[in-house]
């Protein structure tokens, strides 16, 4: 990959350039194909954001940890009642399809433990 600056901010030094939640959607620099690619995988709910962090879509723990936030948001949105049963299973199901994704990651399992303990929090 060529840079027309050296002023440019290298794509992977900025973290929006990795992972982004938008309309609902997460965003992901699919680092399975970059450097030679620059493709972006779209996950429309949290399975589709688990599966990306187990596949190595995304990578690295910072980077990973953000996108299991953001697929925490994604589960929370498709919350139904009717369809996922009580609120606290559901939160407690989804904290663990992300932990375990990555087990050994430390910084996953801190978000995930922020992401449970404020839906926790607010669910009474």
């Amino acid at each position: 990959m060529e840079s027309s600056s050296f002023n440019e901010t290298p794509l992977l030094a900025t973290l929006k350039n990795t992972v982004q939640y938008k309309n609902g959607r997460v965003f992901l620099l699919n680092r399975r194909e970059y450097p030679e690619k620059i493709k972006y995988v779209e996950c429309k709910n949290y399975e589709e954001v688990a599966v990306a962090i187990e596949n190595m879509t995304i990578q690295g723990s910072v980077t990973m940890a953000l996108t299991a936030g953001y697929g925490f948001v994604l589960a929370l949105e498709h919350y139904h009642p009717q369809k996922n049963g009580p609120i606290g299973q559901y939160i407690r199901d989804i904290y663990n399809r992300f932990l375990h994704t990555r087990p050994t990651g430390q910084q996953l399992k801190q978000i995930l433990d922020k992401c449970l303990g404020l839906t926790q929090k607010s669910n009474g």
